[in-house]
């Protein structure tokens, strides 16, 4: 057996020992001083050695029919000339305004889907030691206003199309004197142009921001110079807000020396399956910590960036256009990606899906027996063409934010003939604790602890979990390391009580770790609930379970505390759901997904399927749904049932559909057929 990280503790009955990476025993990874410590000094050593390599791309959309066009790009060093021009820009706005913050901390907001000005923006207020906060382009009014007066952001850099909502909430906003739209605003004096909209609008508000837009920011850094106020190790790089799925959003404190150094031990990681050249599609929010981090680490190898065209429905347009070589993504995209190909292959009809399946067979027999992702009949003959679907250049797929179901996992790797991993962390570990073992065949496992950090579980007594549990210690993980936050913004009290009195994070995941020293997320602290029986309920295992389903793409599960049974409340995944039906009622007529929700008859189905697929992820009885509820319509950001990320809000959840919640536990008194 490999192992790949050891205690080097004693533990006791309420704690284990501290675990460490196999490499970092004797203690946990230092960024060495020769080293790049902030994030400025990482860009300017990348623009020494890449300086005329391409670094961000974008497609430019023709101005009479519409269509996008091939990557264009602008080279490092001329980024980095831009970078710079635009640091003195907003420095120069700063000053003449008298608009530095309080407390050393200066905010400026960034707010736009991703693209190469979000990017810019980021470095150059670094230049100056300005701390950057990301704004998710699907924040609603509510949350956008907290923000921006939580944090005093004098300056927005935005998005043409997201200044409207900013203005709608302009009287809110206390602190915020500026708006730098990334896109050009010459034409604000011609009548019936966005621009021009935008224009008298800000003047009905009696001109309360100052509007320019990114041109004229450039314009400013050209025409004044100001030097670098460099930032240090420890200094704050962003306040990155939290998805808020248990509440308000907490501004999460990370510093340049938490980021730089994930860069450097992730790097090292990925090493082992170094493509010749690297290229990275952006799509994930760059607000998010997980995207932050995979573009510092593109800065550092020179890697080529390619942003999505914002339509995240047209993304694999972009990616066999674009042709990564390292795809990162969630468990939601994977899945749809999964599901779209087992549609036409395992799950289609006739001769195509009959060799699929005998390929698909023959590779996994061999993948499980010699881990080799490469077969000589197979490869060629099918899979070989598969890879086009991520463009044809993909070496490795990496899965974060959520759980992947093993089943998608094992299906990814025969499909793409690719190493496909998952990694673990929180915002507030600048995304990265663990990353799984990128050679070998295991499963459900987010891998040992990186190098840079060390981490102990702790028993939950409440949820019956602890580390004298056999086979393997279980408990809530806490971590510790240069990638652990300083805090929450100006929330002292909860700062307090997210660490133990060793400096520990707790991170409110539980967790078992097995002897190889893997770490494996069973559970998450704060989403559990209790039954009337005095059951615990661990959603997200069953929430998994029900996601293998072909025809849904979302799943809440839910329980009321006089209750014996859950309940679940699921989205139809809007691609495949006309074709599951046509399979499921060959003689009846799919007309649409609203109508087809309605049908008790396609309730009755789903729910048999749920039960059935529940049982084979060995889910408890007691935490099998009982009856379900089917939403035609997606989990709304802007209603707060859904996350910028994609996660569910589960107290949300559970008040926006609490009569139905409730209707649901009515239909089941005194029905049979609800029994297992």
């Amino acid at each position: 057996m490999k192992v790949y990280a050891k205690e080097v503790t004693k533990g006791n009955s309420e704690e284990t020992g501290i675990y460490r990476n196999l490499k970092y025993l004797e203690g946990v990874f230092q960024l060495p001083s020769e080293e790049s410590q902030t994030v400025p000094e990482l860009f300017e050593s990348a623009v020494k050695k890449f300086a005329d390599q391409p670094y961000l791309g974008t497609r430019k959309r023709d101005p009479i029919t519409k269509q996008l066009g091939a990557y264009e790009f602008l080279t490092f060093g001329q980024v980095h000339k831009k970078v710079l021009t635009l640091a003195n820009g907003l420095h120069h706005l700063l000053k003449t305004h008298s608009l530095f913050g309080e407390d050393d901390i200066t905010a400026i907001s960034l707010f736009s889907i991703n693209r190469p000005e979000w990017i810019m923006s980021d470095m150059a207020a670094s230049y100056h030691s300005l701390v950057t906060v990301g704004l998710f382009d699907t924040f609603g009014p509510q949350t956008l206003e907290y923000i921006l007066n939580h944090t005093k952001s004098p300056i927005c850099i935005v998005s043409k199309d997201k200044v409207p909502n900013i203005l709608q909430i302009a009287p809110n906003l206390e602190y915020l004197k500026i708006l730098i739209c990334m896109d050009s605003l010459e034409d604000r004096g011609k009548q019936g142009t966005i621009s021009n909209v935008i224009d008298n609008w800000n003047f009905s508000l009696n001109n309360k921001f100052e509007l320019i837009d990114f041109n004229e920011l450039l314009k400013l850094g050209e025409e004044n110079s100001y030097p670098h106020n460099l930032p240090k190790a420890d200094d704050l790089l962003t306040i990155c807000y939290t998805s808020g799925t248990t509440g308000k959003s907490k501004g999460v404190l990370l510093t340049h020396k938490g980021f730089v150094s994930v860069n450097y031990i992730m790097v090292e990681y990925m090493n082992q399956l170094a493509p010749p050249t690297l290229s990275h599609l952006s799509y994930m929010p760059l607000s998010h910590c997980y995207e932050r981090m995979t573009q510092y680490s593109c800065i550092y190898r020179g890697a080529k960036v390619g942003f999505y065209n914002g339509d995240i429905t047209k993304i694999l347009e972009d990616i066999n256009l674009f042709g990564p070589s390292a795809f990162a993504s969630v468990p939601r995209l994977l899945n749809r990606i999964c599901d779209g190909i087992t549609s036409k292959t395992i799950n289609g009809k006739g001769l195509v899906s009959t060799i699929f399946k005998l390929g698909y067979q023959a590779k996994l027999n061999q993948y499980e027996k010699n881990g080799s992702l490469y077969h000589p009949i197979w490869n060629p003959l099918l899979f070989n063409k598969l890879k086009q679907v991520l463009g044809g250049n993909v070496h490795y797929i990496a899965s974060g934010s959520a759980p992947l179901s093993r089943d998608v996992l094992k299906f990814l790797r025969i499909a793409f003939s690719v190493p496909v991993f998952e990694g673990y962390g929180i915002s507030e570990t600048c995304s990265l604790i663990s990353i799984a073992p990128l050679l070998d065949n295991s499963y459900d496992t987010v891998g040992a602890p990186l190098g840079i950090n060390e981490v102990k579980l702790v028993s939950i007594p409440e949820m019956n979990y602890f580390v004298t549990d056999k086979p393997y210690p279980r408990g809530e993980l806490l971590v510790r390391g240069a990638n652990v936050f300083k805090g929450y913004y100006k929330e002292p009290e909860k700062t307090a009580e997210a660490f133990d009195n060793e400096g520990f994070f707790r991170t409110g995941d539980i967790c078992y770790i097995t002897e190889a020293g893997l770490i494996s997320i069973i559970d998450r602290k704060s989403s559990f609930f209790k039954l009337s029986q005095g059951e615990f309920i661990t959603p997200e295992r069953v929430e998994n379970a029900i996601l293998n389903h072909p025809a849904i793409q979302l799943a809440f599960l839910t329980g009321i505390r006089t209750e014996s049974t859950t309940v679940t409340i699921v989205v139809p995944d809007y691609e495949t759901f006309g074709k599951w039906f046509a399979a499921e009622f060959p003689e009846e007529q799919f007309t649409n997904i609203a109508d087809a929700c309605k049908s008790e008859k396609v309730k009755s189905v789903i729910l048999a399927d749920i039960r059935k697929l529940c049982l084979e992820s060995k889910v408890a009885k007691f935490e099998i749904p009982s009856n379900l509820h089917l939403e035609p319509e997606l989990f709304s950001t802007d209603k707060g049932l859904l996350t910028p990320t994609g996660k569910i809000c589960r107290p949300k959840l559970n008040e926006y559909y609490k009569d139905i919640i409730g209707g649901m536990y009515n239909k089941n008194s005194g029905s049979s057929s609800n029994k297992l």
